[in-house]
């Protein structure tokens, strides 16, 4: 398990950055857990829809983190910890858990300023 210290602002080894207004969401949904402190939020890259990702967000045990996944604590106090599964960290880096910007939307959001290679795992010849 890799784990790094982080705090609000965008840190070097932090692949995503979680907003105040982001965590004030994600720990209202996990104040319903059983274990709310022994649990995290697991942010994963599941795929590619040509120019975007497609991603998981999960409330998981903290025990449930792989050795090699990123673990980080993010807001002032550490108040959650943030699992990124390690085959998403690099495409991750520099990404933002918000709340959507336009009024009366819900849920969460992830900007991330990476995107998938289109091309990728095609064998093209170029004549």
């Amino acid at each position: 398990m890799t784990t790094t210290e982080s705090s609000d602002d965008l840190t070097t080894g932090v692949p995503l950055t979680v907003t105040q207004s982001a965590l004030a969401t994600v720990l209202a949904v996990r104040a319903g857990e059983d274990d709310p402190a022994g649990t995290a939020l697991r942010v994963a890259i599941t795929g590619a829809n040509m120019t975007e990702f497609a991603y998981s967000l999960d409330l998981v045990p903290i025990a449930e983190a792989a050795d090699d996944d990123a673990v980080y604590t993010q807001g002032t106090h550490g108040e959650l910890t943030v699992i990124v599964p390690a085959a998403s960290v690099d495409n991750m880096m520099g990404a933002t858990l918000d709340v959507p910007s336009a009024s009366g939307g819900g849920g969460l959001v992830i900007r991330n300023p990476n995107t998938p290679d289109p091309l990728a795992g095609l064998d093209l010849e170029l004549t």
